[in-house]
């Protein structure tokens, strides 16, 4: 009889990860981190994202927003997942806004890294979809949000784990250093524009803080949501 081997879906591994993911029930759970200078992007931007979707939903489930509003013109930044599984980044000015869609869609229940920069949206470390950011961007004070809407709207809540997430401002990582970060997210490159760098492994569900391990530490506050330890990849004998 001859065997082969298999990798058990839905268990493959973060390159280089191993620990505690954010667990997000998709109806009202979410993190909250107060506003500081330092989060507002305007002008060079890169976000990065360890996701691993469980649900699509009816609406678009939030990843990461920095708006006062659910209205997409007040969007500092909004990155999430549409419903027909595609990744959406909105940014506006206050009166009108630039949403850019990626060509591919993100599949459930596996883990997979999402950028966004000025240049395009990167799906594990790979250009998917180009585009050049222009026009102004809307700050203002409201907090940055993981995992929902600006107004808690519980169809916009993320449904699945988040392992990390990583933002840089006044930087735009270069297709190499994309690479990188994808393949080693214990050690991003140009650590000094970091403002946000959270990971699974600095959630304290006891204290309710997500800790930032950036220089800015902005720290986040937790509502609901859980750690839950990832499994490593395994190779099953079959046949």
């Amino acid at each position: 009889m001859i065997k082969t081997k298999r990798v058990v879906h839905g268990e493959q591994k973060i390159p280089f990860y191993s620990g505690y993911v954010g667990s997000f029930n998709g109806t009202s759970d979410y993190t909250n981190i107060s506003d500081d200078s330092s989060l507002r992007l305007v002008n060079k931007i890169t976000i990065m994202a360890w996701i691993y979707p469980k649900y699509y939903g009816d609406a678009l489930r939030d990843i990461v927003v920095k708006s006062p509003t659910s209205a997409w013109p007040t969007a500092n930044y909004r990155l999430g997942v549409t419903a027909n599984g595609t990744i959406l980044f909105v940014h506006g000015d206050g009166s009108s806004y630039e949403a850019n869609e990626s060509s591919s869609n993100v599949q459930l229940m596996l883990w997979q890294c999402i950028t966004v920069t000025n240049n395009g949206i990167y799906i594990n470390g790979e250009i998917d979809k180009s585009f050049t950011l222009i026009g102004e961007w809307y700050t203002d004070t409201s907090p940055l949000r993981i995992g929902v809407n600006p107004t808690n709207n519980s169809i916009n809540v993320f449904n699945g784990l988040i392992a990390i997430v990583i933002i840089w401002n006044d930087y735009i990582l270069s297709n190499s250093q994309i690479k990188k970060a994808y393949n080693n997210p214990y050690d991003p490159p140009k650590k000094d524009k970091i403002v946000l760098w959270l990971t699974g492994n600095t959630i304290d569900t006891s204290a309710g803080t997500w800790y930032d391990l950036s220089q800015y530490k902005n720290n986040g506050t937790i509502y609901g949501m859980t750690k839950t330890s990832i499994a490593r990849e395994q190779e099953v004998v079959v046949g």
